[in-house]
């Protein structure tokens, strides 16, 4: 299978000027909002870096019959994924008033986000063989190693002079954030085949997973927050600010048997191996600062926030292999399955 083309890289969005220690010189931004439907936002500025495409997936089923001897060769390979896009810096300074009225809404959004890997492609590779005399068939898969997410850019927010309220449920009133891009999936792999002859019959099988790809690394992210921040639903939260790394992609599962028959001597041999999960991206260092009042009236609701998260490892793709063999005279089967291993998790950073 073909291979996935990369993500594309997202771009540096500036609303206001800060100076090179990133403190706010201007803002950029001064208005009134209001957003009055379910799952609204009032204010918005990101960088978003694109997805990795996904690799092709890989068939491959070859027939062989003959009177005396036979043979079929099946090899699968599917394409690997492509890699996400690097999520570009963001700096934002803002000062006006945000109102959203909706449930699962959000009044500011200030983020950076790395475009997640591409999954691996699939492969299928089953042999069929027969034959009076001899026959042997064999099969080979190898899924396609996923892609790895890409990085979130350096996240710096400042607002001056604002109210910012939501009154839905499961509301945001701000949220700064840079976040790595996940890992994609490990391609799967199946490999089969089936020999039958009336003298000597052998079936050969293997599979191998694709690895899944790495999460990326969150960037930076520093908040100077003087807005006064209300929400008046259940679940909500005032301010979010957070930096989270992309988790790991899954390793891709395997399937590998074979089945022979013979009037004498028949044999099959499988083996299987379970992709690894891939590891996970870091978060990184948090600075943030609220000087504004916040206010939260309903349940389960939180004020401030302010955390570094690592992302999660990538599960170990499983492994399923059988064999059969039957014959008058001889016979023999061997199975061999291996899981893949775990992604480690990512370290969180300072706050």
């Amino acid at each position: 299978g073909g291979d996935g083309g990369e993500g594309g890289d997202g771009g540096t969005v500036n609303v206001g000027a800060f100076d090179a220690e990133g403190n706010l010189l201007s803002t950029g931004f001064s208005g009134t909002i209001l957003t009055r439907g379910d799952r609204s936002t009032g204010f918005v500025a990101q960088s978003v870096g694109g997805g990795g495409g996904n690799g092709g997936l890989a068939v491959s089923v070859p027939i062989a019959a003959s009177g005396a001897f036979s043979a079929s060769v099946g090899v699968g390979v599917g394409g690997d994924g492509g890699i996400g896009g690097i999520g570009g810096d963001v700096s934002v300074g803002y000062e006006g008033d945000v109102r959203t009225e909706g449930d699962n809404s959000t009044g500011v959004i200030i983020q950076s986000v790395g475009g997640g890997g591409g999954n691996g492609g699939g492969s299928v590779a089953v042999s069929l063989s027969g034959s009076g005399g001899g026959s042997v068939s064999a099969s080979a898969s190898i899924g396609g190693d996923a892609g790895d997410g890409s990085v979130g850019g350096t996240v710096l927010a400042a607002t001056r002079s604002s109210t910012v309220t939501t009154a839905g449920e499961y509301a945001t009133g701000i949220i700064v954030q840079s976040v790595g891009g996940g890992g994609g999936n490990g391609g799967y792999a199946i490999a089969a085949g089936v020999a039958g002859a009336g003298t000597g019959a052998g079936s050969l099988n293997a599979a191998l997973g694709g690895a899944g790809g790495t999460g990326g690394d969150a960037g930076i992210v520093g908040a100077d927050l003087q807005s006064d921040v209300t929400t008046l639903g259940d679940n909500a939260t005032g301010i979010l600010v957070q930096s989270v790394g992309g988790g790991g992609g899954n390793g891709g599962f395997t399937i590998s048997g074979g089945i022979a028959g013979a009037g004498t001597g028949a044999g099959t041999v499988s083996v299987g191996l379970g992709g690894a999960g891939g590891a996970a991206g870091e978060g990184n260092t948090v600075v943030a600062s609220s000087s504004g009042d916040i206010s939260t009236s309903g349940a389960s609701s939180g004020g401030l926030v302010v955390q570094s998260i690592g992302g999660g490892g990538g599960n170990g793709g499983f492994n399923v292999s059988g064999s059969l063999s039957g014959a008058g005279t001889g016979s023999g089967a061997v199975s061999v399955g291996l899981g893949g291993d775990a992604g480690g998790g990512g370290i969180a950073g300072a706050v």
